[in-house]
Parts: C-alpha cells; sequence; structure tokens
C-alpha cells in the first residue's frame, strides 16, 4: 500500500474467534501502542489501525497478530508513505 505523506491510512484484517482473541500491531518487530497518532480498534470481527498523519518514517511492515486459546494468527501488509513534491520542493 502506498500513500502521501499527511495523509490518514487504515489497515485492517478480519479475525473471528470466541472468546474475541487478543489483537497486536506490529511496525517492523516494534508492538504499535494505541494513541493519539496510532488508533487501535476491534469491533464486529475486524481489527483496525488508523495512522491519522502518515510520515516517511511509518513506511514499513505492518503485521496484525491475533492470539486466543486456539492459537495465533498473524497476516502483514507493507506501507510505503511517498514524501509529496510540494513538500520535498521548499
Amino acid at each position: 500500500m502506498t500513500v502521501v505523506e499527511g495523509e490518514s491510512v487504515t489497515l485492517e484484517c478480519q479475525i473471528s474467534g470466541h472468546p474475541a482473541p487478543a489483537i497486536m500491531w506490529f511496525r517492523e518487530d516494534y508492538r504499535i501502542e494505541s494513541s493519539i497518532d496510532f488508533q487501535i480498534t476491534y469491533e464486529n470481527g475486524y481489527a483496525r489501525l488508523v495512522i491519522r498523519e502518515a510520515f516517511a518514517e511509518d513506511s514499513g511492515r505492518f503485521t496484525c497478530t491475533a492470539t486466543s486459546e486456539a492459537g495465533t494468527v498473524s497476516t502483514s501488509c507493507y506501507l510505503l508513505v511517498q514524501v509529496s513534491e510540494e513538500i520535498e520542493g521548499k
């Protein structure tokens, strides 16, 4: 997935399990904690990570991990944040 710096990004994965699994998001190997800049939700079987404003340093492999009594599953995607030419030229 490619976005321009400054845009909002939503990453989403569909997960089901009973009881509901514990959801964790990682950028590379670092766990992302929910904050003003990174909003993490899990509702109706969808885990979402919203990056309020993406910057070039947010580029990398993002992984969503779900853990329950049955085990652990994860899926990953790569995010590329491009610097806009207008910002770069200033």
